[in-house]
């Protein structure tokens, strides 16, 4: 990365400077790009490497360290590419301003104002072309045109890596690797105390379910023996009656017999 921003630096040299900066602004823009895009998907990777470090563990404290060290890296780069696309606006408006002046001496320092932030503006076009070089003005419309378009993408460009410098400056903490630790074993336990709870609710009542089947499994059983002992007890009375009805008939009472004296005749 240091060599892409090294070499942004001369190319912006090489764009301000050459007779035609056409193949130079090519390569600037191709390498601005491709640098950006390296820097982004290096901050990805420590983000990731951050929440993989923020879980915990015995080597918590190294990739802590490991992460923090490489942030603070990687925003010493995105320091530097910043300096260097402030550096190339200032000129770029530096360069503008004495294109400006040499065509139009007199300019004002709001006809200035307008060149730099809209050079479409009808005001500054006109203001442009009431000067006598009006060959030279024509290519200093041009190219103040061309360059008005260069800043506002590197005031865009230096604004995104500002927001990048802000969110590479927090580093990550133990002792908030500690806590998220914490309260994830914390949420790990109610959520298993939840889940206990119920478990132990569905205990009771399969607990509850089966002792009312044991009720009455009980209360049939003794139905059941109830009911036997009655019918023994009615078969033994029947038995019983009928015993006594067939002994009556086997043995009647004896009869009372009559015996005739006879009687002597005189």
């Amino acid at each position: 990365m240091d060599g892409y921003i090294t070499r942004i630096e001369k190319l912006h040299h090489e764009t301000l400077n050459a007779p035609d900066p056409t193949a130079a602004q090519a390569e600037l823009d191709s390498l601005v790009a491709s640098t950006s895009s390296l820097i982004n998907t290096i901050k990805s990777n420590l983000d990731r490497l951050g929440d993989d470090a923020k879980k915990g563990g015995s080597d918590a404290q190294r990739k802590v360290t490991l992460v923090n060290s490489q942030r603070k890296r990687l925003q010493e780069r995105v320091q530097r590419f910043q300096k260097v696309e402030k550096q190339y606006r200032d000129r770029i408006r530096e360069r503008t301003i004495r294109q400006y002046r040499i065509v139009n001496p007199d300019v004002t320092e709001e006809e200035l104002s307008i060149a730099l932030s809209d050079p479409n503006t009808q005001i500054f076009q006109q203001a442009l072309m009431s000067s006598t070089r009006q060959s030279q003005a024509q290519a200093t419309l041009r190219e103040v045109q061309s360059r008005h378009n260069d800043i506002v993408a590197i005031e865009r460009k230096v604004s995104e890596l500002a927001q990048l410098f802000n969110e590479l400056n927090v580093m990550i903490d133990l002792a908030e690797v500690t806590i998220d630790h914490i309260n994830q074993d914390a949420e790990n336990t109610r959520a298993k105390m939840e889940e206990g709870n119920k478990e132990v609710s569905r205990a009771n009542r399969y607990a509850a379910a089966v002792r009312r089947k044991k009720w009455w499994c009980l209360l049939i059983v003794l139905l059941i023996i109830a009911v036997i002992v009655i019918a023994v007890v009615v078969t033994q009375v029947v038995n019983r009656n009928n015993n006594n009805s067939t002994s009556s008939t086997s043995n009647p009472s004896p009869t009372s017999t009559i015996t005739t004296t006879p009687t002597a005749t005189l």
